[in-house]
Order: C-alpha cells, then structure tokens, then sequence
C-alpha cells in the first residue's frame, strides 16, 4: 500500500513566509539545512524495509548457480545416461556374439550322433574289428531288397540272419551267389527255405518260398588290408602294362 505525505504547503520556490505564520516552513529549513529543496513528494511503506538489490553481485551469483546446477545435472544425470548406453551396446553385442555362436552350433546334435555312429573311440578293440554298420546297410540295398523284401533281420556282431521272401527259390540262390561275391562278405549260406501255397476264390493257387540266410561279413581290418592290397595289385599291373607298352615302342624305333 502506498501513502502519499506532503512535505510541503506551498508551491515549492516561495522563500517568504506566509502571513500569520511566525516560523519558516519545513522546506525552508530543509533548504536552509541541505543547500537545495527537497524533491521526494511520496513514500511507499511497502518497500520500506527491503534492501536494495546489488546486480553487480547478484549477475555473477545467478550464473554461478547456474553452472553448479550443470555440472551437478552432468554428473548425475548425463553421465550416468552415457555409461548405461554404453552398457547397452555392450549386451547387444554379446546378445549379437550368442546368435552367431549359436548359429554356428547349430547342427552340433546331429554332428554328434554322426561322429558317435561312424566313430570308434567308445568301443572295445573286438567291437573296432567288427563289420560297419553302414556297409551292411548298402549291402542290404543293393543286394537283396532289389531281389526280395525283408521280412524281419538280425545282427549280431558280423553276422546278419533275415527272413526273405520270393516266387521262385532260384531269386534266393541267385541272391545268396552275389552276396558271396561281394568283397566285405566271407560267407553266406541258406538255413531254411518252406513253400506256402495260397488259394483265390477262382481257385488258382500262388507259391511263396520263404527263406533264412545267414550272412557272415569279414572283420574291418580285413577287408581294409584286401581293399589295399587290391589296390597295391591294380597299381602294379597298371605300372607293368605301362612298362610293356613302352618297351614295344623302343623295340619299334631300333627294329630296321
């Protein structure tokens, strides 16, 4: 709220007193005491009290603060926001390593259950020397089912008894000739052969001829050492035919 008190009662700039006023009036005195007239006419009681702001002071104050306040803030807060960014990527990439890593083992199921199927680390030397599972399975394919299907097998160590079945007994023979003359097989022989006749309603009547075959394989090692020595054989006579051959062409050249 602001007041307004009059200092003066006459226009300023009159230096005589008014009449039946024995005293000098206030800004008389005021003048007389200070040397000029007075020139605040009002007060505010509101500000009465309040120091005056410095600027001077409060200029470099407030930008003080101000930086304080951001290097509290980047301390705090921006830093802070910098090292869990960083911290990010770094999972992303070990997430991104995992993937690759994964991808890359993601066939080590099936490469394990090859190398345990064709390896023999796990087993016994009797069990080494043993025929391959694998070539058993290639002589069955090429040999006999093309001739008869399987009815039922089984292997025991380098043995394979089946049960097949065909029209004529001759198929059989026939199968058990060429399994003897397959390199991995050491013998095969016929166990048992029967004969069933069936009907149809027109009365004719159909022959099946049911037999057992036992077939023996030669041991790994065996048939390793002939494949080689086989070889070694069809190398030498190769290097023997070569030989002649060269020999005929230089008696060719001196022959007049």
């Amino acid at each position: 709220m602001t007041m307004t008190l009059s200092l003066l009662k006459k226009p300023l700039g009159t230096d005589a007193p008014d009449d039946g006023d024995a005293g000098a009036r206030p800004a008389l005195k005021w003048k007389l005491a200070y040397g000029h007239m007075p020139v605040k006419r009002s007060i505010n009681f509101a500000t009465v009290g309040e120091s005056p702001i410095d600027w001077r002071i409060a200029i470099p104050s407030i930008a003080l603060i101000i930086i304080l306040a951001g290097l509290v803030s980047k301390v705090a807060v921006i830093d802070r926001f910098a090292e869990l960014n960083a911290a990010r990527q770094e999972v992303y990439q070990i997430r991104n390593e995992i993937r690759q890593k994964e991808d890359e083992y993601a066939g080590f199921a099936d490469i394990s259950v090859d190398y345990a199927h064709y390896t023999t680390s796990d087993m016994s030397k009797e069990e080494r020397e043993r025929i391959s599972r694998v070539t058993v399975m290639e002589t069955v394919q090429k040999i006999i089912l093309p001739v008869a299907p399987l009815d039922a097998w089984t292997l025991h160590e380098n043995t394979l008894s089946i049960h097949v079945s065909s029209n004529t007994l001759t198929e059989i023979t026939d199968m058990v000739a060429q399994l003897k003359a397959s390199p991995v097989v050491a013998g095969c022989s016929i166990v048992t052969a029967s004969t069933t006749v069936s009907s149809t309603e027109n009365i004719s009547t159909e022959e099946t001829i049911t037999a057992e075959v036992d077939i023996t394989f030669k041991n790994s090692s065996t048939i390793i050492a002939e494949a080689k020595a086989a070889e070694e054989a069809e190398k030498a006579a190769q290097e023997a035919e070569a030989s002649q051959q060269e020999g005929g062409n230089v008696d060719e050249t001196f022959n007049p």
